[in-house]
């Protein structure tokens, strides 16, 4: 059977490597968003989405070293998240100045 390219795999299979990937690496993924967490929302919830953007975009079949990428991936995850919260506290407050 040929090896099947990240991109050209489905949603379901995505979902099933990702769900791979957090029963395996859980406690690590789970420490890291802990100890990272800056925007101080709950833990469950950034590990629930960071699950969400696995299945979005899945780890390459090629990655040797699964713990590092998963780390560089949590840190741009956090990041993003947090711009995207204050982004919207922003929103929320010149919205109540009007």
């Amino acid at each position: 059977m040929p090896e099947t390219s990240t991109k050209n795999r489905t949603y379901q299979e995505n979902a099933e490597s990702a769900g791979k990937i957090i029963i395996e690496y859980e406690s690590f993924i789970r420490l890291i968003i802990r100890t990272q967490n800056i925007t101080n929302m709950p833990e469950d919830d950034l590990f629930q989405d960071f699950y969400i953007s696995l299945v979005a975009k899945p780890i390459p079949e090629k990655i040797i070293n699964i713990k590092s990428f998963l780390y560089k991936a949590i840190i741009n995850h956090l990041s993003s998240s947090s711009k995207r919260i204050r982004a919207y506290e922003k929103k929320i407050q010149n919205y109540q100045k009007n």
